[in-house]
Protein backbone atom coordinates (compact mmCIF):
# COMPACT_ATOMS: atom_id res chain seq x y z
CA UNK A 1 0.00 0.00 0.00
CA UNK A 2 1.41 3.40 -1.01
CA UNK A 3 1.59 6.01 1.78
CA UNK A 4 -0.87 8.91 1.58
CA UNK A 5 1.86 11.21 2.99
CA UNK A 6 5.58 10.57 2.61
CA UNK A 7 8.31 12.67 4.26
CA UNK A 8 11.93 12.06 3.25
CA UNK A 9 15.04 13.51 4.94
CA UNK A 10 13.17 16.65 5.99
CA UNK A 11 15.10 19.36 7.84
CA UNK A 12 14.26 22.91 8.84
CA UNK A 13 16.69 25.54 10.16
CA UNK A 14 15.41 29.07 10.78
CA UNK A 15 17.32 32.25 10.01
CA UNK A 16 18.27 32.58 13.67
CA UNK A 17 20.16 29.28 13.38
CA UNK A 18 17.65 27.27 15.39
CA UNK A 19 17.16 23.79 13.92
CA UNK A 20 13.51 22.84 14.34
CA UNK A 21 13.68 19.56 12.36
CA UNK A 22 16.61 17.26 11.66
CA UNK A 23 16.43 14.60 8.92
CA UNK A 24 12.85 13.44 9.55
CA UNK A 25 11.55 10.42 7.62
CA UNK A 26 7.90 9.41 7.91
CA UNK A 27 5.32 7.46 5.88
CA UNK A 28 1.64 7.79 6.78
CA UNK A 29 -0.77 5.08 5.70
CA UNK A 30 -4.19 5.84 4.14
CA UNK A 31 -7.07 5.75 6.61
CA UNK A 32 -4.99 5.57 9.79
CA UNK A 33 -4.79 7.80 12.84
CA UNK A 34 -1.20 8.78 13.57
CA UNK A 35 -0.35 10.63 16.77
CA UNK A 36 2.83 12.69 16.95
CA UNK A 37 3.78 12.69 20.60
CA UNK A 38 6.29 15.11 22.07
CA UNK A 39 6.79 18.01 24.49
CA UNK A 40 6.25 21.66 23.64
CA UNK A 41 8.90 22.88 21.20
CA UNK A 42 9.69 19.38 19.94
CA UNK A 43 8.99 20.28 16.29
CA UNK A 44 5.49 18.84 15.86
CA UNK A 45 3.87 22.03 14.55
CA UNK A 46 6.83 22.78 12.28
CA UNK A 47 6.56 19.33 10.72
CA UNK A 48 2.87 19.57 9.88
CA UNK A 49 3.27 23.20 8.74
CA UNK A 50 5.84 22.09 6.17
CA UNK A 51 3.61 19.23 5.00
CA UNK A 52 0.69 21.66 4.64
CA UNK A 53 2.82 24.16 2.70
CA UNK A 54 2.77 26.92 5.33
CA UNK A 55 6.50 26.75 6.11
CA UNK A 56 9.33 26.13 3.63
CA UNK A 57 11.69 23.25 4.36
CA UNK A 58 15.45 23.76 4.38
CA UNK A 59 15.97 20.35 2.78
CA UNK A 60 14.08 17.16 2.05
CA UNK A 61 10.86 16.29 0.20
CA UNK A 62 7.19 15.85 1.05
CA UNK A 63 4.62 14.09 -1.13
CA UNK A 64 0.86 13.94 -0.53
CA UNK A 65 -1.14 11.31 -2.42
CA UNK A 66 1.83 11.00 -4.79
CA UNK A 67 2.19 14.74 -5.51
CA UNK A 68 5.16 16.87 -4.43
CA UNK A 69 4.04 19.65 -2.07
CA UNK A 70 6.34 22.20 -3.75
CA UNK A 71 6.00 21.54 -7.49
CA UNK A 72 2.36 20.37 -7.25
CA UNK A 73 1.31 22.56 -4.35
CA UNK A 74 -2.24 23.17 -5.59
CA UNK A 75 -2.96 19.44 -5.75
CA UNK A 76 -1.39 18.68 -2.39
CA UNK A 77 -3.10 21.54 -0.54
CA UNK A 78 -6.50 20.57 -1.94
CA UNK A 79 -6.00 17.13 -0.36
CA UNK A 80 -5.10 18.49 3.08
CA UNK A 81 -7.20 20.00 5.85
CA UNK A 82 -5.53 21.73 8.80
CA UNK A 83 -6.98 22.53 12.22
CA UNK A 84 -4.52 24.90 13.96
CA UNK A 85 -3.95 25.23 17.70
CA UNK A 86 -5.34 28.76 17.87
CA UNK A 87 -9.03 29.64 17.47
CA UNK A 88 -8.63 31.80 14.35
CA UNK A 89 -12.22 32.77 13.55
CA UNK A 90 -14.00 36.04 12.84
CA UNK A 91 -16.33 37.09 15.64
CA UNK A 92 -19.19 38.40 13.48
CA UNK A 93 -19.25 35.70 10.78
CA UNK A 94 -21.86 32.96 10.80
CA UNK A 95 -21.03 29.25 10.95
CA UNK A 96 -22.59 28.40 7.57
CA UNK A 97 -20.92 31.30 5.74
CA UNK A 98 -17.56 30.35 7.25
CA UNK A 99 -17.71 26.82 5.82
CA UNK A 100 -19.03 28.00 2.43
CA UNK A 101 -16.24 30.59 2.13
CA UNK A 102 -13.55 28.07 3.09
CA UNK A 103 -14.86 25.59 0.50
CA UNK A 104 -14.84 28.28 -2.19
CA UNK A 105 -11.22 29.16 -1.41
CA UNK A 106 -10.23 25.76 -2.79
CA UNK A 107 -12.26 26.22 -5.96
CA UNK A 108 -14.94 23.75 -4.96
CA UNK A 109 -18.51 24.17 -6.24
CA UNK A 110 -21.21 24.87 -3.62
CA UNK A 111 -22.54 21.68 -2.04
CA UNK A 112 -25.08 22.39 0.68
CA UNK A 113 -25.81 18.71 1.22
CA UNK A 114 -22.16 17.88 1.98
CA UNK A 115 -21.67 20.87 4.29
CA UNK A 116 -24.85 19.99 6.19
CA UNK A 117 -23.49 16.48 6.64
CA UNK A 118 -20.22 17.90 8.02
CA UNK A 119 -22.11 20.11 10.47
CA UNK A 120 -24.33 17.20 11.48
CA UNK A 121 -21.30 15.00 12.19
CA UNK A 122 -19.85 17.84 14.26
CA UNK A 123 -23.14 18.35 16.15
CA UNK A 124 -23.30 21.91 14.81
CA UNK A 125 -26.20 21.76 12.38
CA UNK A 126 -28.54 23.58 14.77
CA UNK A 127 -25.89 26.32 15.14
CA UNK A 128 -25.29 26.93 11.43
CA UNK A 129 -26.95 30.38 11.47
CA UNK A 130 -25.30 31.49 14.72
CA UNK A 131 -22.57 34.11 14.85
CA UNK A 132 -19.21 32.66 15.84
CA UNK A 133 -18.95 35.04 18.79
CA UNK A 134 -21.95 33.33 20.41
CA UNK A 135 -20.34 29.85 20.41
CA UNK A 136 -18.43 28.22 23.24
CA UNK A 137 -14.73 27.40 22.93
CA UNK A 138 -15.47 23.75 22.19
CA UNK A 139 -17.95 24.64 19.46
CA UNK A 140 -15.48 27.08 17.86
CA UNK A 141 -12.92 24.29 17.70
CA UNK A 142 -15.50 22.12 15.94
CA UNK A 143 -16.12 24.93 13.47
CA UNK A 144 -12.38 24.91 12.71
CA UNK A 145 -12.63 21.20 11.99
CA UNK A 146 -15.63 21.88 9.77
CA UNK A 147 -13.62 24.49 7.84
CA UNK A 148 -10.80 22.00 7.39
CA UNK A 149 -13.24 19.37 6.07
CA UNK A 150 -15.27 21.74 3.88
CA UNK A 151 -13.24 21.05 0.72
CA UNK A 152 -13.35 17.24 1.18
CA UNK A 153 -9.68 16.57 2.00
CA UNK A 154 -8.15 13.12 2.16
CA UNK A 155 -5.81 14.03 5.01
CA UNK A 156 -6.71 15.99 8.15
CA UNK A 157 -4.09 17.51 10.47
CA UNK A 158 -5.15 18.31 14.04
CA UNK A 159 -2.55 20.42 15.83
CA UNK A 160 -3.05 19.75 19.55
CA UNK A 161 -6.86 19.70 19.26
CA UNK A 162 -7.47 19.12 22.97
CA UNK A 163 -4.87 21.50 24.44
CA UNK A 164 -6.42 23.50 27.27
CA UNK A 165 -9.86 21.84 27.12
CA UNK A 166 -11.63 19.98 29.91
CA UNK A 167 -11.86 16.20 30.19
CA UNK A 168 -15.44 15.94 28.89
CA UNK A 169 -14.67 17.99 25.78
CA UNK A 170 -11.49 16.00 25.20
CA UNK A 171 -13.44 12.75 25.17
CA UNK A 172 -16.00 14.28 22.76
CA UNK A 173 -13.10 15.23 20.48
CA UNK A 174 -11.75 11.67 20.58
CA UNK A 175 -15.17 10.32 19.55
CA UNK A 176 -15.29 12.84 16.71
CA UNK A 177 -11.87 11.75 15.45
CA UNK A 178 -13.05 8.14 15.38
CA UNK A 179 -16.09 9.11 13.31
CA UNK A 180 -13.90 11.03 10.85
CA UNK A 181 -11.60 8.04 10.44
CA UNK A 182 -14.63 5.81 9.81
CA UNK A 183 -15.59 8.14 6.94
CA UNK A 184 -12.22 7.43 5.25
CA UNK A 185 -10.18 10.48 6.32
CA UNK A 186 -6.53 9.96 7.27
CA UNK A 187 -5.85 11.83 10.52
CA UNK A 188 -2.58 13.09 11.92
CA UNK A 189 -2.78 14.74 15.33
CA UNK A 190 -0.07 16.28 17.45
CA UNK A 191 -0.25 16.03 21.21
CA UNK A 192 1.85 15.97 24.36
CA UNK A 193 -0.70 13.81 26.21
CA UNK A 194 0.35 10.17 26.13
CA UNK A 195 -3.15 9.08 27.21
CA UNK A 196 -4.58 10.83 24.14
CA UNK A 197 -2.26 8.95 21.81
CA UNK A 198 -3.07 5.71 23.61
CA UNK A 199 -6.83 6.30 23.38
CA UNK A 200 -7.32 7.00 19.67
CA UNK A 201 -4.18 6.43 17.60
CA UNK A 202 -3.31 3.40 15.45
CA UNK A 203 0.35 4.33 15.40
CA UNK A 204 2.38 6.73 17.51
CA UNK A 205 5.45 8.72 16.56
CA UNK A 206 7.70 10.22 19.22
CA UNK A 207 9.39 13.48 18.29
CA UNK A 208 11.79 15.50 20.44
CA UNK A 209 14.27 18.28 19.70
CA UNK A 210 13.45 18.13 16.00
CA UNK A 211 14.16 14.42 15.59
CA UNK A 212 11.62 11.67 14.98
CA UNK A 213 12.87 9.14 17.48
CA UNK A 214 10.57 6.28 16.49
CA UNK A 215 7.23 5.39 14.89
CA UNK A 216 5.51 2.19 15.94
CA UNK A 217 2.16 0.51 16.46
CA UNK A 218 0.40 1.84 19.52
CA UNK A 219 0.49 -1.31 21.62
CA UNK A 220 4.15 -2.01 20.88
CA UNK A 221 5.11 1.56 21.70
CA UNK A 222 3.06 1.70 24.89
CA UNK A 223 4.94 -1.39 26.04
CA UNK A 224 8.28 0.26 25.30
CA UNK A 225 7.29 3.46 27.08
CA UNK A 226 5.38 1.63 29.81
CA UNK A 227 8.23 1.29 32.31
CA UNK A 228 7.43 3.19 35.47
CA UNK A 229 9.42 4.86 38.18
CA UNK A 230 8.65 5.13 41.87
CA UNK A 231 10.40 7.99 43.66
CA UNK A 232 10.75 7.55 47.42
CA UNK A 233 11.97 10.59 49.34
CA UNK A 234 13.69 9.79 52.64
CA UNK A 235 13.48 11.73 55.88
CA UNK A 236 17.27 11.54 56.33
CA UNK A 237 19.92 11.39 53.59
CA UNK A 238 21.95 8.18 53.26
CA UNK A 239 25.36 7.58 51.68
CA UNK A 240 24.54 4.26 50.03
CA UNK A 241 21.63 1.89 49.46
CA UNK A 242 21.35 -0.61 52.35
CA UNK A 243 22.29 -4.19 51.57
CA UNK A 244 18.76 -5.33 52.43
CA UNK A 245 17.44 -3.31 49.45
CA UNK A 246 19.92 -4.58 46.86
CA UNK A 247 17.32 -6.88 45.27
CA UNK A 248 15.36 -3.94 43.81
CA UNK A 249 18.16 -2.25 41.78
CA UNK A 250 17.40 1.11 43.38
CA UNK A 251 19.03 4.34 42.22
CA UNK A 252 20.17 6.76 44.92
CA UNK A 253 20.06 10.49 44.17
CA UNK A 254 23.35 12.46 44.44
CA UNK A 255 22.11 14.13 47.63
CA UNK A 256 21.19 10.75 49.10
CA UNK A 257 17.63 11.84 49.88
CA UNK A 258 15.69 9.92 47.19
CA UNK A 259 15.47 6.30 46.04
CA UNK A 260 14.18 5.55 42.51
CA UNK A 261 12.69 2.16 41.64
CA UNK A 262 12.08 1.31 37.94
CA UNK A 263 9.78 -1.60 37.11
CA UNK A 264 7.46 -3.05 34.47
CA UNK A 265 3.77 -2.60 35.44
CA UNK A 266 2.71 -5.31 32.97
CA UNK A 267 4.33 -7.99 35.10
CA UNK A 268 2.11 -9.87 37.52
CA UNK A 269 4.43 -9.11 40.44
CA UNK A 270 5.92 -5.62 40.54
CA UNK A 271 7.58 -5.86 43.96
CA UNK A 272 6.31 -2.43 45.08
CA UNK A 273 4.66 -3.63 48.29
CA UNK A 274 7.67 -5.74 49.31
CA UNK A 275 9.95 -2.75 48.63
CA UNK A 276 8.08 -0.56 51.11
CA UNK A 277 8.21 -3.30 53.72
CA UNK A 278 11.96 -3.74 53.17
CA UNK A 279 12.56 0.01 53.48
CA UNK A 280 10.77 0.08 56.82
CA UNK A 281 12.61 -3.03 58.02
CA UNK A 282 15.95 -1.41 57.16
CA UNK A 283 15.19 1.50 59.50
CA UNK A 284 14.71 4.19 56.84
CA UNK A 285 11.91 6.73 57.31
CA UNK A 286 9.86 7.66 54.24
CA UNK A 287 9.14 11.38 53.86
CA UNK A 288 7.22 11.39 50.56
CA UNK A 289 6.27 9.08 47.68
CA UNK A 290 5.72 9.97 44.02
CA UNK A 291 5.61 8.10 40.72
CA UNK A 292 5.56 8.56 36.96
CA UNK A 293 5.91 6.55 33.79
CA UNK A 294 9.04 6.98 31.66
CA UNK A 295 7.05 8.94 29.05
CA UNK A 296 6.44 11.67 31.61
CA UNK A 297 2.83 11.07 32.67
CA UNK A 298 1.57 10.30 36.14
CA UNK A 299 0.63 6.69 36.74
CA UNK A 300 -1.78 4.81 38.95
CA UNK A 301 -2.84 1.20 38.57
CA UNK A 302 -5.50 0.13 41.12
CA UNK A 303 -3.19 -2.06 43.21
CA UNK A 304 -0.34 0.43 43.08
CA UNK A 305 -2.74 3.25 43.98
CA UNK A 306 -3.78 1.50 47.20
CA UNK A 307 -0.16 0.99 48.21
CA UNK A 308 0.73 4.58 47.32
CA UNK A 309 -2.29 5.90 49.25
CA UNK A 310 -1.37 3.91 52.37
CA UNK A 311 2.21 5.13 52.53
CA UNK A 312 1.35 8.67 51.40
CA UNK A 313 -1.29 9.00 54.14
CA UNK A 314 1.15 7.62 56.70
CA UNK A 315 3.84 10.12 55.66
CA UNK A 316 1.37 13.03 55.75
CA UNK A 317 0.04 11.94 59.16
CA UNK A 318 3.48 11.79 60.75
CA UNK A 319 4.45 15.13 59.21
CA UNK A 320 1.30 16.84 60.45
CA UNK A 321 1.71 15.38 63.93
CA UNK A 322 5.22 16.80 64.16
CA UNK A 323 3.98 20.16 62.92
CA UNK A 324 1.13 20.15 65.43
CA UNK A 325 3.49 19.57 68.37
CA UNK A 326 5.79 22.32 67.12
CA UNK A 327 2.84 24.72 66.83
CA UNK A 328 1.67 23.92 70.38
CA UNK A 329 5.17 24.45 71.75
CA UNK A 330 5.49 27.78 69.92
CA UNK A 331 2.04 28.91 71.10
CA UNK A 332 2.98 28.37 74.78
CA UNK A 333 6.61 29.47 74.57
CA UNK A 334 6.05 32.85 72.95
CA UNK A 335 3.50 34.29 75.46
CA UNK A 336 5.43 32.95 78.46
CA UNK A 337 8.71 34.36 77.16
CA UNK A 338 7.10 37.72 76.40
CA UNK A 339 5.63 37.96 79.91
CA UNK A 340 8.91 36.97 81.60
CA UNK A 341 10.89 39.52 79.56
CA UNK A 342 8.36 42.23 80.44
CA UNK A 343 8.79 41.70 84.15
CA UNK A 344 12.57 41.37 83.85
CA UNK A 345 12.85 44.67 82.01
CA UNK A 346 10.08 46.71 83.64
CA UNK A 347 9.15 44.78 86.78
CA UNK A 348 11.46 46.48 89.25
CA UNK A 349 10.58 49.97 88.04
CA UNK A 350 6.83 49.43 87.88
CA UNK A 351 6.60 47.32 91.02
CA UNK A 352 7.69 50.23 93.20
CA UNK A 353 5.10 52.58 91.70
CA UNK A 354 2.02 50.44 90.99
CA UNK A 355 0.98 47.81 93.49
CA UNK A 356 -2.61 47.25 92.34
CA UNK A 357 -5.16 48.37 89.76
CA UNK A 358 -8.68 48.83 91.14
CA UNK A 359 -7.88 46.44 93.94
CA UNK A 360 -6.38 43.77 91.67
CA UNK A 361 -2.66 42.97 92.13
CA UNK A 362 -0.69 44.43 89.28
CA UNK A 363 0.81 41.06 88.27
CA UNK A 364 -2.61 39.41 88.04
CA UNK A 365 -3.89 42.41 86.10
CA UNK A 366 -1.12 42.64 83.46
CA UNK A 367 -0.19 38.98 82.81
CA UNK A 368 -3.39 37.91 80.94
CA UNK A 369 -3.17 40.96 78.71
CA UNK A 370 0.48 40.37 77.91
CA UNK A 371 -0.10 36.73 77.06
CA UNK A 372 -3.11 37.52 74.85
CA UNK A 373 -1.15 40.25 73.08
CA UNK A 374 1.72 37.83 72.43
CA UNK A 375 -0.65 35.15 71.07
CA UNK A 376 -2.40 37.58 68.70
CA UNK A 377 0.92 38.99 67.51
CA UNK A 378 2.27 35.49 66.86
CA UNK A 379 -0.84 34.44 64.90
CA UNK A 380 -0.63 37.60 62.80
CA UNK A 381 3.03 36.95 62.03
CA UNK A 382 2.32 33.32 61.10
CA UNK A 383 -0.45 34.39 58.74
CA UNK A 384 1.82 37.01 57.16
CA UNK A 385 4.63 34.48 56.72
CA UNK A 386 2.27 31.95 55.08
CA UNK A 387 1.06 34.64 52.67
CA UNK A 388 4.60 35.70 51.77
CA UNK A 389 5.69 32.09 51.24
CA UNK A 390 2.72 31.43 48.96
CA UNK A 391 3.60 34.51 46.89
CA UNK A 392 7.25 33.47 46.63
CA UNK A 393 6.21 29.93 45.60
CA UNK A 394 3.82 31.28 42.96
CA UNK A 395 6.35 33.69 41.48
CA UNK A 396 9.58 31.74 41.56
CA UNK A 397 8.90 28.01 42.04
Amino acid sequence: MHPIVSVKQLSKTYASGFQALNNVNLDIRPGEILALLGPNGAGKTTLISIICGIVNATSGTVTVDGFDNVTDYRKTRSRIGLVPQELTLGAFERVWHTLCFSRGMFGKKPDAEYLEKVLRDLSLLDKKDNMLMTLSGGMKRRVLIGKALSHEPKVLFLDEPTAGVDVALRQDMWALVERLRASGVTIILTTHYIEEAEAIADRVGVINKGELLLVDEKQALMHKLGKRQLMIELETAIKQVPEALSGWALELSPQGEQLTYTYDPLKTHTGVHELFQAIQASGLVIKDVDGQDLAGGNFCQPGEQRIMNFYAIRVIYLSEMRRAFETVAQSFASPVLTTVLYFVVFGSAIGTRIESVEGVPYGSFIVPGLMMLAILTQKHCQRLIRYLLSQIHRQYL
